[in-house]
């Protein structure tokens, strides 16, 4: 697996949607667990970026869930 390394603007709106995560109130290790994935695998971004852009809650959740799901995969390969 290639990974990648975010551009100062994706980082900026990678902390944009965090921020707005929190406020949702996701909890704050899964946000910063998703942060640090999103900032070398370029699916876990376009997730978070999914997620931003998504007005539906039920929708969301599933993001969330595919976000999760892909933060233990990868702590299971010890890249966070």
């Amino acid at each position: 697996m290639s990974l990648f390394k975010t551009t100062e603007e994706q980082k900026n709106r990678l902390y944009e949607i965090a921020i707005l995560m929190k406020q949702y109130g996701l909890d704050e290790r899964f946000v910063e667990s998703a942060v640090q994935l999103a900032e070398i695998y370029e699916g876990a971004f376009d997730l978070f970026c999914l997620w931003a852009d998504e007005p539906e809650e039920n929708e969301r959740y599933n993001i969330e869930c595919v976000l999760n799901k892909e933060i233990e995969e990868f702590r299971g390969l010890n890249y966070i």
